[in-house]
């Protein structure tokens, strides 16, 4: 199973005079941050791994679980672990 989320894309084309937050979009600062969890994921999705988040019908908390490369369940991460694993940790 392939994860639904495509790698992020460069932009195409020259640079544009004005910042993105002016011209309607994310400031570069959000850039830079999607850029780097694209490529987590990338290297995570290269390991043979993708991380699933759940949200809990009652309200509850979120789980959070590792998949191969099937779609099995591997494992499951605390919040923290997550918040590591997007930082650049690897996964252990």
């Amino acid at each position: 199973m392939s994860s639904p989320i495509l790698p992020a894309q460069g932009p195409s084309g020259p640079p544009v005079e004005n910042d993105s937050a002016s011209a309607g979009g994310p400031p570069p600062e959000v850039l830079d941050q999607i850029a780097a969890a694209a490529r987590i994921g990338e290297q995570l999705r290269q390991a043979g791994h993708e991380v699933r988040f759940f949200s809990p019908a009652d309200g509850g908390r979120v789980s959070i679980e590792v998949h191969d490369g099937d779609g099995n369940a591997i494992g499951t991460l605390s919040p923290a672990a997550a918040l590591e694993l997007a930082a650049g940790s690897p996964l252990n």
